[in-house]
């Protein structure tokens, strides 16, 4: 894996300083593949110890940009809330 320049370091500091804030809400298995296909990641260690539970949960997360709702949706989970 190359290293990146201390240029590349800047933009993704700047690029999760400004990240946006959006919360999902669903059941069951939790389309972890949605974390890579928005570019986004659990806001807190809490929201990541989510994952794996069988309940319906609310699971806060950071991203690059704005969620894909439908796509959410696609896999029983709803975007409830997001913000810059």
């Amino acid at each position: 894996m190359a290293k990146l320049t201390n240029t590349q370091k800047d933009k993704l500091i700047a690029a999760a300083q400004n990240a946006i804030h959006f919360t999902v809400v669903g059941t069951g298995e939790f389309p972890t593949d949605m974390l890579r296909y928005d570019i986004c990641w659990p806001a807190s260690e809490f929201n990541s110890r989510l994952f794996n539970q069988a309940d319906t949960r609310r699971i806060e997360l950071k991203g690059l940009k704005v969620p894909t709702t439908g796509r959410w949706a696609s896999f029983g989970w709803n975007v409830v809330e997001a913000s810059s």
